[in-house]
């Protein structure tokens, strides 16, 4: 917690004038008694109150020299911030940060402050249900084990594995057949109302007409089913990250990988191995 200057000199006051316990003050500031006595310290020291710390590291300012370098270069090379760093480093072996040369660049009128560079994007959605089978993530991944492709349903709430195998190619139809199965096998308690994806082709059509439709087996069957189908953003596996991550987690080591297998039961069917509910640890 940072102090204000108003609360520092009221604890000081607590502590000294009306001689306050210190744990006392400690808790009434929601800091350590250790803080308090380095304020009571340093107060008792100097006769001064002291001032708040600064959060974060102290600016870096650069030499003269650096100052006078990161001036001529600029108007020798004409470029920005980041491309003078890279120049000083490989070229000079002068380490200046990005920052501190484009601080000097702005205090010479040599460039300007561009907001949307500072922006600091949203944060992503995060699919986070309370309820098991009320959205499952699906994806497929190639197996080192075997080389075989490996597609699961992970229940989102539970980190359940519903359905799952391995294939020896990773198509729509083997996408649908999971999901048909896990999608069966726990109707009876309540059907799966949104499954996420990637933009895999196993799983969405990326090429459409200029209505933004098209023809896609899987998509026709979450239609048919009554699915929701939420597709993750390009180029962010995040979206999808729990069933991402504990693939790849399950591949990282022969150990996770014996472990996961053994939780395959039954006999191939249809070129796949039947998989039972499990737990994956994420």
């Amino acid at each position: 917690m940072v102090l204000s200057q108003d609360e520092i000199i009221q604890i000081i006051t607590l502590v000294v004038d009306w001689h306050f316990p210190v744990v006392q003050v400690a808790a009434m500031y929601q800091i350590t008694t250790e803080r308090v006595y380095q304020l009571v310290q340093a107060y008792r020291k100097t006769g001064l109150y002291p001032a708040p710390k600064r959060l974060g590291r102290p600016p870096i300012i650069p030499s003269p020299e650096h100052r006078s370098l990161i001036i001529a270069e600029k108007h020798r090379l004409g470029v920005g911030s980041r491309c003078l760093h890279k120049y000083f480093r490989s070229r000079l072996g002068i380490v200046i940060g990005e920052r501190a040369i484009h601080r000097v660049l702005l205090e010479e009128n040599l460039t300007s402050h561009e907001p949307q560079k500072g922006f600091r994007h949203p944060a992503w959605i995060r699919y986070e249900r309370d309820e098991s089978l009320s959205a499952v993530h699906m994806d497929w991944h190639q197996s080192k084990y075997n080389g075989k492709q490996v597609c699961v349903v992970l229940d989102d709430a539970s980190r359940m594995i519903l359905a799952g195998g391995e294939f020896d190619r990773a198509t729509t139809e083997f996408s649908i057949q999971v999901l048909r199965e896990a999608y069966e096998k726990y109707e009876y308690i309540v059907p799966i109302r949104e499954v996420i994806t990637d933009h895999g082709t196993q799983f969405y059509a990326n090429t459409r007409d200029s209505q933004g439709n098209a023809e896609h087996a899987f998509e026709k069957f979450c239609r048919e089913m009554e699915i929701n189908h939420i597709l993750a953003r390009v180029k962010h596996p995040q979206t999808n990250g729990k069933v991402e991550s504990g693939l790849e987690r399950t591949n990282s080591s022969d150990r996770n990988i014996r472990r996961l297998r053994s939780l395959f039961i039954g006999t191939m069917r249809s070129g796949r191995i039947k998989v039972s509910v499990m737990k994956m640890e994420i």
